[in-house]
């Protein structure tokens, strides 16, 4: 398909355009049960500038004409599952709303430049075929093949701005969208009650960071993939494979120069060149004598947030126990049955029986602990006998099973789920 460049930045600009970013905004919101809760730097909230939508539709209009700079991202942190926080940045509501305005007309031209081999942030290549075509190469091969992964430190941090807008230049977007793009490349942060204007990276928060993200490492997906028997990149997780090791190791060294050229860095703990006979990880899944299970650390850190969520709370009796295990197994917006559920969906090429067997053995241990407080097998058989009948509780096996052997579709326990919230 090819697009009329010339056409883009009227089209960016038309009130049309700019009304289906703001409808598309608060789809997302509502989805991701968003729209009263999240609010930038200037406190306004999608709920809050409903009743003005017209007059907010029509001030993004003449701010993307006029150019005008858009308000530094308020910087939030977030708690992890290891208990550490993370930064994420909120854009106020009109900047999102011209920025998914420029992201629904030019994502098509960078589909057009991508390479095939990427996997990231494209509904047409989900990260999911990256994974499943290397768990195929690996069982097929194995033993055969040498496997080279690299993974780079903070990758959408450590972007080079006037390297980015170089980059937009040869996919040849005219000058007048390249300004408007500009004003998310070179945005400021409002963290911790002081204003940054960071010389590197890129500021994530709007859709327009992915394609960015995806761009900048474009000519060395084209070059990789043509070089080895299968090349992949998701976001900064990047794989090699091919039977030849001195061939990865060349590919290594010219990864390590173009990388270094981009100003990015490659986490040495992460990377690694093995035969495929050794151990390995990627996009989440641990390789090891053919067998696909979970990372150690993704199982150590869940294993982790389900002690801390179930065995932190004290209540004063059996009753208020019962009430709170309702509530984080269904009830909760992050409740742990739908937990359960996103690890077997994500991660559905794992098939280690007995790594999920034994997490759902941990599960029932923390739960009969909560009651009892300590486990024995007599107290689990008590306290299945004490929830009959009031609760059912999940198994994070008894659905792996359901799904790998055919029993139910993914689809058909999301729905069942829903049902018991």
């Amino acid at each position: 398909m090819t697009i009329f460049k010339k056409d883009l930045y009227q089209k960016i600009l038309s009130r049309n355009n700019i009304e289906k970013a703001y409808l598309s905004l608060i789809q997302q919101f509502e989805e991701g049960a968003k729209i009263s809760r999240y609010a930038g730097l200037d406190g306004t909230k999608i709920k809050d500038i409903a009743p003005q939508a017209n007059q907010i539709i029509k001030i993004a209009q003449k701010e993307l004409k006029e150019k005008v700079k858009i308000s530094p991202a308020l910087c939030r942190y977030i708690p992890k599952k290891d208990g550490s926080l993370r930064d994420i940045y909120i854009y106020n509501i009109k900047d999102r709303i011209k920025a998914q305005a420029i992201y629904q007309i030019i994502e098509p031209i960078f589909e057009e430049n991508y390479s095939p081999f990427l996997f990231s942030y494209r509904s047409s290549r989900p990260s999911y075929y990256a994974a499943r075509s290397v768990v195929r190469r690996y069982q097929r091969y194995y033993g055969q093949d040498y496997a080279l992964i690299l993974d780079l430190t903070n990758y959408s941090n450590y972007i080079d701005q006037e390297t980015l807008v170089e980059k937009l230049k040869d996919i040849e977007l005219p000058e007048k969208i390249i300004e408007l793009l500009k004003l998310f490349i070179f945005n400021s942060v409002y963290k911790d009650e002081k204003l940054f204007h960071p010389s590197i990276g890129v500021v994530q928060g709007v859709p327009l960071i992915a394609l960015f993200a995806n761009l900048y490492l474009n000519d060395l997906d084209h070059y990789l993939g043509k070089k080895v028997s299968l090349y992949r990149r998701v976001g900064d997780d990047i794989i090699l494979m091919d039977k030849n090791e001195s061939k990865l190791e060349e590919m290594l060294q010219h990864c390590q120069q173009e990388i270094k050229k981009l100003k990015l860095k490659i986490k040495k703990e992460k990377s690694q060149l093995v035969s495929t006979q050794k151990e390995f990880n990627f996009l989440g899944y641990n390789f090891k004598n053919k067998i696909i299970s979970l990372e150690g650390n993704f199982v150590k850190k869940t294993i982790s947030h389900w002690r801390q969520t179930i065995l932190s709370h004290k209540p004063k009796n059996e009753y208020q126990k019962i009430k709170y295990l309702k509530r984080i197994l269904f009830q909760r917006e992050d409740n742990l049955n739908n937990q359960f559920l996103q690890i077997i969906s994500q991660k559905i090429l794992v098939n280690n029986d007995q790594q999920i067997k034994k997490m759902s053995e941990q599960f029932m241990r923390i739960v009969v602990k909560y009651f009892f407080d300590n486990y024995t097998p007599r107290h689990q058989r008590l306290l299945q006998k004490k929830l009959k009948g009031i609760i059912k509780i999940p198994s994070l096996y008894k659905y792996y099973l359901d799904v790998h052997h055919g029993r139910k579709k993914l689809a058909n326990l999301f729905i069942s789920a829903k049902g018991k919230n």
